[in-house]
């Protein structure tokens, strides 16, 4: 009697967080802020699951269809080089909007597109215009001065000016019409200039005075949300100019709030995965869409239940794209 034995193989899938600093330990791992730890133990939560992950940076060590030039392995706590090609089954992007490779050849979150699209303020409140402030790009000083014209606005107002892809509230200024000079940008192309909307209503239950909510999704499903908080005497809540944060329970969100974010998440549908965030503000009118965020920054676990909770949710997302 002849016995067949059926022997199946499991292949380990490969994943390449992706930074655009070439250094093993440059950007984020040498900021103040425990990226380097954060992402060791996303890495090791990912490779319990018989994963393989490479830290890859650079944009000129992608060679194509997911081949990387070399890379770096965390063992024992420290970065391990890997001199030879890594060829990857799905790349993690991590890195600055203006060295993102475009790569189109091998599955990546997010997306080239809709990264690009995140990056894009005018774009957004284009196709967002109806939960948006009213937003006009602009190119030079004397735009503005008749575009606040077109608007009615007294010198008394204030007016928010941004460079468009500029990001960690760089480039911002919110302002009375009147102390708006040609001095205050040295180039005014690729600016945007929207209506101020007062958000010192803040969230009933969540916030008092000014803030801003960011809600965190992983393919259209809140998964993390914390507002901030600008410091006194400022409209800025970035922590970048000095603002603070706190982790809102997803419980806590109110429904017309979550509303809008699944709005938002639908016009993206069509990317299949993505892992982004969605910025707003209360008005008396309500809420409404600051800008959007792909991919948002990760957080401390240790901070709390809910990014504790965020994390985990990041780890079964990029298992089960590797699955």
């Amino acid at each position: 009697m002849v016995v067949c034995v059926s022997i199946i193989i499991f292949m380990s899938k490969k994943l390449a967080i992706y930074f655009s600093d070439p250094e093993p330990m440059g950007d984020p791992f040498n900021k103040k802020y425990p990226y380097f730890k954060i992402f060791q133990g996303i890495i090791r939560e990912v490779e319990k699951h018989g994963n393989e992950v490479y830290i890859v940076r650079g944009k000129s060590s992608y060679l194509g269809k997911g081949l990387f030039s070399h890379g770096w392995r965390i063992e024992g706590g420290a970065l391990s080089l890997v001199q030879e090609n890594i060829k990857v089954d799905l790349i993690f992007h991590r890195g600055n909007h203006e060295t993102i490779p475009e790569i189109y050849d091998c599955p990546m979150v997010n997306h080239p597109d809709l990264e690009r699209f995140c990056d894009d303020k005018v774009k957004i409140a284009e196709v967002f215009a109806d939960i948006s402030p009213k937003t006009k790009a602009i190119n030079s000083y004397q735009e503005f001065v008749e575009t606040v014209a077109q608007w009615n606005f007294r010198p008394e107002d204030k007016i928010v000016l941004k460079k468009n892809f500029l990001c960690g509230g760089r480039g911002i200024y919110i302002k009375p019409v009147k102390e708006i000079y040609q001095s205050l940008y040295e180039t005014w192309d690729d600016l945007l200039m929207q209506e101020f909307i007062d958000s010192s209503v803040g969230i009933p239950g969540i916030v008092e005075g000014l803030h801003d909510i960011r809600v965190v999704t992983i393919n259209g499903e809140p998964v993390y949300s914390f507002i901030r908080v600008p410091p006194s005497g400022s409209y800025l809540a970035n922590v970048s100019q000095g603002g603070t944060e706190k982790a809102v329970p997803l419980e806590k969100l109110p429904a017309d709030l979550l509303e809008l974010v699944s709005v938002v998440n639908k016009k993206f549908a069509h990317y299949k995965t993505s892992v982004m965030s969605s910025d707003f503000f209360n008005s008396k009118d309500g809420f409404k869409l600051i800008e959007l965020n792909a991919p948002p920054a990760v957080c401390d676990p240790e901070q709390s239940t809910e990014t504790r909770k965020y994390i985990d949710k990041l780890v079964d997302f990029l298992v089960g794209e590797l699955a």
